[in-house]
């Protein structure tokens, strides 16, 4: 019963969270139609614009599994 209850509430939230505008643009875990593939895309993107205006792009990645 905890997990079927888990499950509702991720949900509920998801909707919350999807109806008020509460995730941030660029959060790819938990949404649909974002995937890690767009992730990649996306800091591919950065690193290269970066690039382009001769900055050194620096990112910092966390594993919070």
């Amino acid at each position: 019963i905890s997990k079927i209850l888990e499950k509702v509430m991720l949900l509920q939230l998801d909707r919350h969270f999807s109806t008020n505008n509460i995730y941030y643009s660029s959060q790819y875990g938990f949404q649909k139609n974002k995937s890690t593939e767009h992730a990649l895309l996306e800091l591919t993107d950065r690193i290269l614009h970066q690039m382009d205006m001769n900055k050194a792009p620096t990112t910092i990645f966390f594993d919070l599994s």
